[in-house]
């Protein structure tokens, strides 16, 4: 398949150019979590870009040029940096093959709908619709009236809230 192919995913959809990510088509890159990241400075919360890995809230599913094994191909093998709850900067290679990469967005690839908006939380993709939200996730359980993403205040108190991701 050449790079004319067109493979359904996502792409950074923000309109009012709020986020950080600048890419005239910012491409989701493969969600990758663990612990040792942390979920309030947005880890837990935001998609981030194939191209210049910054971030952003909402994504929307459309068809883009080539397919998901050639993204898989560029985005890996993924190393990241980042500081652990101890205060060392740590290395890891999170993502070694295509394979890999390719493995998390595969479920992600067979739900979404071209048109639809979507946000990530807590190791989900949900679509951006109001409505009470209910799951366990990678960090916590969540029972919320809405998507925090849709509602400043309650993004002020569970996103954005330290205390609110500590379940010790």
């Amino acid at each position: 398949m050449g790079w004319f192919s067109k493979s359904l995913w996502l792409v950074a959809d923000d309109p009012d150019g709020s986020w950080w990510c600048d890419c005239r088509t910012g491409v989701v890159d493969a969600t990758w979590h663990n612990k040792e990241t942390f979920p309030t400075d947005g880890t837990g919360w935001l998609w981030s870009c194939a191209k210049c890995s910054r971030a952003f809230m909402f994504a929307k599913c459309t068809y883009i040029r080539g397919t998901l094994e050639q993204l898989a191909r560029k985005q890996t093998p993924r190393k990241q940096k980042h500081i652990s709850q101890s205060g060392e900067m740590v290395e890891n290679t999170l993502l070694a093959t295509p394979d890999d990469w390719l493995k998390l967005v595969q479920p992600i690839a067979d739900t979404i709908r071209d048109g639809e908006r979507y946000v990530f939380f807590d190791g989900r993709v949900f679509p951006a619709n109001h409505g009470p939200i209910k799951f366990d996730g990678l960090y916590r359980s969540h029972d919320l009236p809405d998507l925090p993403h849709l509602s400043e205040s309650l993004m002020e108190e569970t996103l954005a809230n330290p205390d609110y991701w500590d379940v010790s």
